[in-house]
């Protein structure tokens, strides 16, 4: 331990050079670390699902509205299905409620269908009519 005067004339603790190195490997060891720790949590699965799934059911072609991949997709956003490992791992309970949500919205768009196509036939017979 070094010893200098400030300019108040009162002592000044001075580490010595080999515990300023340490403490600089130290330092850059945590931070690669944290780096490390970074790169291997990445983004969430709902972060790198969530916009195929908005893209998708936003889609005016009912195709991709309604295809399998966007059904995966939302099980994967909604935590019905997750990876680990890289496996494909189903979690029964997030599965269960994932279908009871999934039958209410199919149920939801089925009605909204049908009220549009009964909207669009009004039309068409009230302008037959006139």
């Amino acid at each position: 331990m070094h010893m200098r005067m400030g300019h108040t004339g009162a002592p000044i603790y001075q580490p010595s050079q080999l515990l300023i190195d340490q403490t600089k490997q130290t330092v850059a060891e945590q931070k690669e670390e944290a780096k490390e720790a970074a790169r291997e949590e990445g983004p969430s699965m709902k972060d790198v699902t969530s916009n195929m799934v908005e893209a998708l059911s936003t889609s005016d072609n009912p195709k991709h509205r309604n295809c399998k991949f966007l059904k995966f997709l939302n099980k994967l956003n909604y935590g019905a299905y997750k990876l680990e490992n890289e496996e494909l791992i189903k979690v029964p309970e997030k599965l269960k409620e994932f279908r009871e949500i999934e039958t209410k919205r199919v149920k939801q768009d089925m009605m909204r269908e049908a009220e549009k196509q009964a909207n669009e036939e009004t039309k068409e017979e009230e302008i037959i009519d006139t």
